[in-house]
């Protein structure tokens, strides 16, 4: 189902967070990647993910995340993701991942994506959003 409208804190820089507002019409979705890559991710929280917020009616994606273990590969991960459309941008999105991102973990977040866009096109398919 969608998220409850409410609010929650957004980090705006280090130590300092913001109010966001939620709508309603948002849904949180996740994806994973099981690698045997070894890097400091993997071996933090043994896969990666990636988390998204996104608009259930338009499929924009609003808030996007990772279990990077920079703040850097969280940030730049996030600014990659915001503003596109999980399903209708795949392939926009899956180049610029390829094209820009050079961190060990690049086929780790390809794969996660994929999970992640599966799993809301699941959710808009039985018609839950």
């Amino acid at each position: 189902g969608s998220i409850s409208q409410g609010v929650f804190l957004e980090r705006a820089g280090e130590g300092n967070y913001k109010v966001r507002e939620m709508k309603d019409e948002t849904v949180y979705v996740t994806g994973e990647s099981r690698t045997s890559v070894e890097n400091a991710i993997t071996k933090t929280y043994g896969a990666f993910y990636v988390a998204f917020e996104i608009n259930g009616r338009t499929g924009e994606i609003v808030e996007a995340d990772c279990s990077g273990t920079l703040e850097l590969t969280r940030s730049f991960v996030r600014r990659m993701f915001v503003g596109k459309r999980i399903l209708e941008d795949d392939q926009k999105i899956e180049e610029e991942i390829r094209r820009r991102y050079f961190g060990s973990s690049v086929k780790a977040l390809l794969v996660a994506y994929r999970d992640a866009r599966k799993r809301f096109g699941q959710i808009q398919e039985r018609g839950q959003i």
